[in-house]
């Protein structure tokens, strides 16, 4: 069975600096797998930082495949 299907939801990640919080959306694809967008801001350590991610199913070996970008002010308007 071939199909593509919609994800979107919350995001977070707590680590000892702080808590990264926002939204993700990405769609799986039959064949392709997830491929996931991450969009985040900084609370506690780090305030005024977002973070970009990028997350795919690798195509060798499983597991996933991410790129990531963490930059000065607020992630894009939607």
């Amino acid at each position: 069975m071939h199909g593509v299907g919609l994800w979107t939801g919350p995001a977070r990640l707590v680590n000892a600096g702080g808590t990264w919080e926002g939204r993700f959306s990405g769609i799986f694809a039959s064949g392709l797998g997830p491929v996931l967008t991450y969009w985040c801001t900084r609370k506690g350590g780090y305030a005024g930082l977002s973070y970009f991610e990028e997350v795919r199913a690798a195509h060798t070996g499983g597991g996933w495949a991410t790129t990531g970008l963490i930059f000065p002010g607020s992630p894009p308007q939607r």
